[in-house]
């Protein structure tokens, strides 16, 4: 590992101010989990590292309105173990139970999950699905983007050199809303994602009446499966369309071949998943 310059602001501004000093140079690190390792291995060698772990404010989980918020600093281990965020939003507490080992979890931070942009990363697709927003802040201020648009591409988000990721909002799901969240990895759900896909979907009367589907690690980013809500809204509770809607995920992603798995089997797993998920919502009471 080279040598490098080490940084901990004491506010949200301060780091701003040194991603405007630094730019391209320097890197936002608050647990670390991916950028040290990848910086051991030489992948990456920033020159400037900016600790936002010490930066007040960016650590918490607020769960007193409709719309859940969380600090970019707040660890996965926080989330999965919050009494307040079972009661109101189990859905990210579940995500957060299968990620990763609990060493892990108790370093790394729900806002570097996410600012990674990796097409795995195991917030994203759920994030997505619950209609979650992301709160940047920067020179010109604080702007809040939808978690669905907040990657643009393998490493890449929305977000300018200058750019903070300070908070993240989940509006609080409908009760009536049924949930769903599959992690598959080669050897357990504590690696890194294979494939991962969260469903959430309202059934009434038999009927779909809303659903929503995203998928990790099948797209470039985290991937909304528009052809098969499509196909489920409107229609029949049943397992043939359920059956219809998982082959359409399985046309609809464009996974990567590499030295864990071809594209082929992530599309073969994408679309078992898929029905797995949906028919477990189906069949739930």
């Amino acid at each position: 590992m080279r040598d490098f310059d080490y940084f901990e602001p004491r506010s949200a501004d301060e780091a701003v101010s040194l991603l405007v000093k630094y730019g391209d140079a320097a890197k936002l690190i608050a647990g670390g989990t991916d950028l040290v390792v990848r910086m051991i291995a030489g992948s990456r060698r920033p020159k400037y590292i900016i600790n936002i772990k010490a930066v007040p404010g960016l650590d918490y989980i607020d769960c007193s309105g409709d719309v859940i918020k969380i600090g970019a600093t707040t660890t996965m281990r926080a989330i999965a173990t919050s009494a307040e965020l079972k009661k109101k939003c189990p859905q990210i507490v579940e995500v957060a139970r299968q990620f990763a080992s609990v060493t892990i979890a108790n370093m790394a931070t729900i806002g570097g999950n996410l600012c990674n942009a990796s097409p795995a990363a195991d917030t994203g697709a759920p994030l997505v699905v619950l209609s979650a927003k992301a709160q940047i802040t920067g020179l010109e201020g604080t702007r809040t983007v939808p978690v669905e648009g907040f990657f643009t591409g393998p490493g890449s988000t929305v977000m300018q050199p200058y750019e903070l990721l300070t908070e993240i909002q989940i509006p609080v799901p409908p009760a009536a809303f049924k949930w769903a969240y599959i992690k598959h990895g080669i050897r357990s759900v504590s690696d890194l994602a294979l494939t991962t896909v969260a469903v959430l979907v309202n059934i009434k009367n038999g009927i779909f009446v809303d659903a929503r589907v995203a998928l990790g690690a099948a797209y470039p980013t985290p991937m909304r499966a528009t052809q098969a809500e499509a196909a489920l809204k409107n229609k029949k509770a049943t397992e043939a369309t359920v059956e219809k809607a998982a082959a359409l995920v399985r046309e609809q992603c464009c996974p990567i071949s590499d030295v864990r798995a071809s594209a082929d089997y992530r599309k073969q797993i994408a679309y078992v998943l898929t029905r797995r998920a949906l028919m477990s919502c189906l069949n739930s009471k």
